[in-house]
């Protein structure tokens, strides 16, 4: 099965939202970095953690376990402002713009 995501980890806020994509007849157990995430046993998973992430799937009639491919989600750096006048000088002076 593959994992489609949507949505953004930003450098202090967001989310994102995992679906393992199957039309098989199976029951999920979602794991971060190789540790089982408990009560996760729907076929998407909302985290707003970085890590790597995959969904155990069992079949439910023929019991086979299989693994969903592994998505990577890291948060994204944050943003540096810079303010300087209108001019670029590193200065403001009275009625000057930024």
């Amino acid at each position: 099965a593959k994992l489609s995501a949507s949505g953004h980890l930003c450098a202090t806020t967001g989310a994102v939202s995992l679906t393992a994509n199957t039309t098989d007849p199976v029951t999920y157990r979602w794991e971060r970095n190789g540790q089982r995430l408990p009560g996760q046993n729907t076929d998407t998973l909302r985290t707003a953690e970085p890590g790597r992430y995959w969904a155990v799937l069992t079949h439910t009639t023929l019991g086979c376990v299989f693994r969903t491919d592994t998505a990577s989600l890291e948060r994204s750096p944050a943003v540096q402002a810079v303010v300087q006048s209108g001019s670029g000088q590193r200065r403001l002076c009275p009625n000057g713009t930024l």
